[in-house]
């Protein structure tokens, strides 16, 4: 029994794997597989999303019997049926066949759990435990045209069915912006020209130096975009701590509640305070033209 085989049953991952392991251990070992399939190479985890990812059979299977046959250089026997296992003679029994072997490793994987089920629609079950039963749900999806399936990820079914809310949310959070924004410009504005009205002594003596309006101009908007831009990095800060604040709402689409919060990145947290920034500078635009426009005569005269 020495000189016989040493057989696997299986061709799954773990039955490859061992037989990959035992070629290292063993390169001359004369080695036997034995797969009911058609022992294609394949990693049986991806039949859980192989239907969401669009793949056939063919495009899940990899390495064919006679391909895995030549690596692991081993008698790869495809569609067959173990009948009998003999331990006290170290023989399997196959449809016609009867090896020996000195050593046996059974690695057959799990098979799915079968529920009792009523109705008389019980026997349309799929279980999808191997390429061939994916081959045989996959047919009988595509060929029923009523049935019309879709398949969706987790994430991106979840973004379908929030699409309308998200669009709600969008528009009110983009008008809320808008008014927002158009506030702080004003309010800017009036600052700045409560700043020119009580400085016209010091913009006319800046104009009798011999700085120019441009100059004049330039320094007012520097000023305006520096005030807004401290209150942009005030605010920002301020706003981290809507994190921890969740906000509810119903799904326009499944009527379930929605809980969200507010998860600011670096690029939001920046980019509001460069928006800050173009706001100082939108609103104190006028204020810094009216000043530019201050005669140093009638300026001193005040």
């Amino acid at each position: 029994m020495l000189d016989s085989p040493v057989i696997i049953v299986g061709s799954g991952l773990a039955g490859y794997g061992v037989a990959r392991e035992l070629r290292k251990l063993a390169p001359d070992r004369e080695l036997v597989i034995i797969s009911r399939d058609d022992a294609r190479s394949y990693s049986k985890p991806s039949l859980s999303n192989a239907l969401a990812l669009g793949k056939t059979a063919n495009q899940l299977g990899g390495a064919s019997a006679e391909t895995m046959s030549t690596q692991l250089r081993a008698r790869v026997l495809a569609n067959a049926e173990v009948r009998d296992i003999d331990i006290a003679h170290r023989k399997i029994a196959l449809d016609g066949e009867t090896l020996a072997y000195s050593k046996l490793v059974l690695a057959l994987g799990a098979d799915p759990i079968s529920v009792p089920l009523a109705g008389n629609a019980a026997d349309e079950v799929q279980r999808v435990n191997d390429l061939a039963s994916y081959a045989s749900f996959r047919a009988a999806i595509e060929g029923d045209k009523q049935l019309d399936l879709q398949v969706l990820s987790e994430p991106t079914y979840y973004e379908k069915t929030s699409e309308g809310t998200a669009l709600l949310m969008t528009f009110l959070g983009g008008a809320i912006v808008f008014f927002l924004s158009l506030g702080a410009m004003i309010g800017g504005m009036i600052t700045m020209y409560g700043a020119v009205d009580s400085r016209k002594r010091e913009i006319g003596t800046l104009r009798a130096l011999g700085f120019t309006r441009l100059q004049v101009l330039g320094s007012f908007l520097f000023e305006s975009a520096l005030l807004a831009l401290c209150g942009g990095v005030i605010g920002a800060f301020a706003a981290l701590g809507m994190g921890f604040v969740k906000i509810g709402m119903m799904n326009q689409a499944t009527w379930s509640e929605m809980v969200f919060s507010f998860d600011p990145t670096p690029d939001i947290v920046i980019g509001s305070v460069i928006a800050g920034a173009v706001m100082g500078i939108l609103g104190g635009f006028l204020p810094a033209a009216r000043a530019a426009r201050v005669s140093p005569i009638a300026a001193m005269r005040e």
